[in-house]
């Protein structure tokens, strides 16, 4: 499997891989350790090989293997590691690129919110000035309309205050 495949590779794929390749070396070293038992008991039986030259040519190609395993085994775990690094890194920017751009359309909302609510203050102050205004008219036609109607009231007032100047 090529570098260019384990990066497409999902994490769970990923991991799944790696689990397996630790069960294929716990059972290559649960082998070794068998195989190193039988060599321990001299069990060891020389199906193939003619003398003890061979056999050993034999164990030390199951240890070759073991090896071999081994050092794909922690080969796939240090690619893993980068892979999962670098998908870390993507995922920060993509979320920083989200959060940039969630804040950009907040700010444009806010704005125009903000001017939406300074147009319904300026018309309800431009409304409440001509209630105001309409208000003080009719107040002053009111009080003009009774000013006229008691004329005579208007010459009480001025003689009462001129009778208190004499005071």
């Amino acid at each position: 499997m090529t570098e260019k495949d384990l990066h497409r590779l999902k994490r769970t794929e990923l991991l799944e891989m790696l689990v397996e390749q630790g069960k294929e070396v716990e059972s290559l070293k649960k082998e070794v350790s068998a195989l190193k038992k039988q060599l321990d008991d001299r069990t060891i039986r020389l199906k193939d090989a003619g003398n003890i030259a061979e056999a050993a040519l034999q164990i030390s190609g199951i240890f070759e293997a073991a090896q071999t395993a081994a050092e794909h085994y922690l080969e796939n775990v240090a690619l893993l590691s980068g892979s999962q690094k670098e998908t870390c890194e993507k995922m920060e920017a993509e979320t920083k690129a989200k959060c940039s751009a969630m804040e950009l359309e907040t700010n444009a909302k806010c704005a125009a919110w903000e001017n939406e609510t300074k147009k319904k203050c300026q018309q309800m102050e431009e409304e409440a000035k001509k209630n105001v205004e309409v208000q003080w008219s009719e107040l002053s036609k009111r009080l003009e309309a009774f000013y006229e109607a008691h004329q005579g009231l208007k010459e009480l007032v001025s003689a009462a205050a001129e009778v208190r100047k004499k005071i």
